[in-house]
């Protein structure tokens, strides 16, 4: 009986171990806030939104163009791409792009959406 005792006296310290270390992360979550935070470059509205057309066989191109965005954007750490809008019927498509100044977005983007087929002719609208 003496054995199985401290064998439940060991369980329930490691019970007691992981509920503190769940608590702490807990704490951690909370107190920084980190479970509810935005990223710092979202905002409500987008800095910078593309339209343009393409066909439904252009979907591929669209994913890489999108990549191309997101990673000189990032790079540049001025902002992020947003989901994109691509209307089902293959005519309409939208980029939202995210940052806090909408210059330095836009220097960031403007050569690659000239360059790209896709976009060279979009309508460009800029949050004011």
């Amino acid at each position: 009986m003496a054995a199985g005792n401290i064998h439940a006296g060991n369980q329930r310290s490691v019970f007691t171990m992981i509920d503190l270390r769940l608590a702490k992360l807990v704490a951690i979550v909370v107190l920084t806030g980190t479970a509810s935070a935005a990223p710092p470059s979202k905002l409500e509205t987008p800095a910078v939104v593309v339209h343009f057309e393409y066909n439904r066989s252009e979907a591929a191109q669209i994913r890489s163009l999108e990549r191309k965005l997101e990673r000189a954007l990032k790079r540049a750490r001025v902002g992020d791409i947003g989901e994109s809008e691509l209307h089902a019927d293959g005519n309409d498509g939208y980029l939202y792009l995210y940052g806090h100044d909408v210059e330095r977005v836009l220097s960031v983007v403007r050569p690659i959406l000239k360059s790209d087929k896709l976009t060279a002719s979009a309508e460009v609208k800029v949050r004011k």
